[in-house]
């Protein structure tokens, strides 16, 4: 993970608050307002609680906060950095998703440092279109790498859009689900350094994701 990621510095589509700039090739499949992130803040060793908007790409995850301050604007989480991830429905409190997640800067699983735990709570609304989305977009990631003579991704995995036009969305979930893409027009970056490598995998993540909505 990393914090403060590049953010548009203005809002972006209909949810009318910011999003992260886009990577070259990545496609971002939903957001999800309303939710509150708890991690440690590694820079001071405090706790950080806090309301914002999480979106789910091919790529990574990221969390913005409705409140930015001098410290912590955003959260960047990898795919591929990502362990222990367990969904959480307690019959008397808010659902929640907790996590590792192994830090960019220290080189991720193969660095230095240990993950950190995040955990996010489902202030509103269900899970049934959130839950198939993310976890089939988790396998895909995992899967074993191409061949190195097909290591790039598509700008636009065909089929998708249509896909995701058929598929069920849960009433009770207010996930919002991308027909198309909020940066299609905005400017798009390479990732930094220690970032995992984007691969065609990450073109395929979107196209069974979507499927599993189906």
């Amino acid at each position: 993970m990393s914090l403060n990621p590049r953010l548009y510095s203005e809002p972006v589509g209909d949810l009318g608050k910011p999003c992260p700039v886009g990577f070259v090739g990545e496609v971002f499949i939903l957001s999800r307002d309303g939710m509150e992130l708890e991690f440690e803040l590694s820079s001071t060793g405090t706790t950080v609680n806090c309301r914002g908007v999480l979106f789910l790409s091919n790529v990574r995850m990221v969390f913005i906060a409705d409140k930015p301050t001098a410290d912590f604007t955003a959260l960047d989480m990898p795919l591929a950095y990502l362990r222990s991830e367990k969904i959480n429905q307690p019959i008397f409190w808010c659902n929640n998703l907790t996590a590792n997640v192994f830090s960019v800067e220290s080189g991720g699983p193969t660095g230095d440092a240990p993950p950190w735990p995040v955990k996010f709570y489902f202030k509103e609304g269900g899970l049934g279109t959130f839950i198939p989305l993310f976890f089939d977009t988790l396998q895909v990631v995992r899967t074993p790498p191409l061949p190195a003579s097909d290591q790039t991704i598509p700008s636009a995995p065909p089929g998708v859009e249509e896909v995701v036009r058929r598929a069920y969305v849960d009433p009770n979930d207010p996930t919002t689900v991308y027909l198309t893409q909020p940066t299609e027009d905005r400017e798009r970056i390479q990732p930094g350094g220690g970032y995992p490598s984007l691969t065609s995998r990450a073109g395929a993540a979107m196209r069974a994701a979507a499927t599993a909505m189906v």
